[in-house]
């Protein structure tokens, strides 16, 4: 009796001891395109970046996944993407795309309710008002969020194969990352070299808009080198190797939470809340 007892206790310890292993598998998959954001929770992405209409008051997503703002800029033929060390600028400023402009994809720290505050600093920035809670395209209202750092760095870092979900793309002279689902089934015919490379140029893949198109079916989302703006500035920096994205969550009153990937690395960042970046959102799948 005493053998048998011993027996269950020792089974038991196992099963605890158990539960969740420090890389663990993909649970079961909830569709195409599923992303696992903690063990066993997983989420949807937006197609392409957030966009609002100043004019008609209204907010959508970008009509492509490598859209954004000054993107007529990033695919200059001024800058050399075989050779980077010719080129004479990896950055520009630009006067003419800014914050007047009828449609913007570059938005403060949480400002769902108020997207053209430009503010001074992050005291204008108070509180976050999520920009999912608004009607989008024509999803009703609240059906999209933005992730919290945590879940970014589960996505990024933590998931099962995380360091081979995604690859470093040009699409039509707008480069980024491209970002993998849990279940991804890479596409007949399209050549990738997937898996961070420190060496951006000799890990990066050319891709038509076709293709990625065709690996966006599959789940795969394009996160796009972005612009930036500085705090209390209407100009923005188009950046042709950065991309910054932000995070529903805070560091401090003054600081939050982003994405930021480059040709070198991919990691989060503390920037403050007048910054102007992009927004890429994100739907809960049901379990």
């Amino acid at each position: 009796m005493k053998h048998t007892c011993y027996l269950f206790v020792l089974f038991a310890a196992l099963i605890m001891t158990g539960c969740e292993p420090n890389n663990p598998k993909t649970p079961e998959i909830k569709g195409v395109g599923a992303f696992s954001i903690s063990f066993d929770n997983q989420v949807t992405f937006a197609p392409s970046n957030l966009v609002y209409n100043r004019v008609d008051n209204k907010w959508h997503l970008a009509d492509n996944p490598w859209d954004i703002l000054g993107a007529k800029i990033l695919a200059s033929p001024s800058y050399d993407y075989q050779n980077p060390s010719e080129s004479i600028y990896n950055y520009m400023y630009i006067s003419d795309v800014n914050m007047f402009a009828r449609e913007i994809d570059i938005f403060g720290w949480g400002t769902g309710n108020n997207p053209t505050l430009v503010g001074n600093d992050y005291t204008d920035f108070p509180i976050f008002a999520e920009w999912g809670k608004n009607i989008i395209g024509n999803d009703r209202t609240k059906q999209w969020r933005t992730l919290t750092k945590d879940e970014w760095e589960y996505i990024l870092f933590k998931r099962y194969d995380a360091d081979k979900l995604l690859a470093y793309i040009i699409v039509d002279g707008i480069g980024g990352l491209l970002l993998f689902p849990d279940n991804w089934v890479h596409p007949d015919g399209i050549k990738l070299t997937t898996g961070f490379n420190p060496d951006f140029f000799a890990g990066y893949n050319y891709l038509d808009s076709e293709e990625v198109l065709q690996v966006q079916e599959k789940g795969a989302i394009f996160l796009p080198f972005t612009a930036k703006r500085y705090p209390g500035e209407y100009r923005l920096e188009v950046l042709y190797m950065d991309g910054y994205y932000w995070t529903s969550s805070d560091k401090d009153e003054q600081y939050s939470y982003a994405i930021k990937f480059t040709e070198k690395n991919i990691l989060l960042v503390q920037l403050d809340r007048a910054t102007g970046i992009a927004v890429r959102l994100a739907k809960d799948l049901t379990k």
